[in-house]
């Protein structure tokens, strides 16, 4: 089993239809803001997260952020972001 350095993300709360507050393993701490890419025409599977109530079954799997149609973020990427700045605009 490989173990992964961001598998124990702690996804603290839904903000908002676009945007999550979490807590990483090491202390990393942030927002993610994902409206750009929910409300853009390109959202795709994203597109669904624009239901309040679909957004907020955001769940942690593998260390990813991850909704049941199959939506995620990378949880490196996102590590690396919130590290940096303490907010990511995640864009189309």
């Amino acid at each position: 089993m490989i173990n992964h350095p961001y598998q124990s993300l702690i996804l603290l709360s839904s903000c908002t239809v676009a945007g999550d507050h979490f807590i990483d393993n090491d202390g990393t701490t942030g927002i993610v803001d994902m409206s750009q890419l929910i409300f853009s025409e390109r959202a795709g599977i994203y597109s669904a997260l624009k239901d309040v109530q679909f957004f907020n079954q955001v769940r942690i799997e593998l260390g990813a952020l991850t909704w049941p149609n199959g939506a995620d973020i990378d949880p490196v990427w996102l590590h690396e972001e919130i590290g940096i700045n303490k907010m990511w605009c995640v864009l189309a």
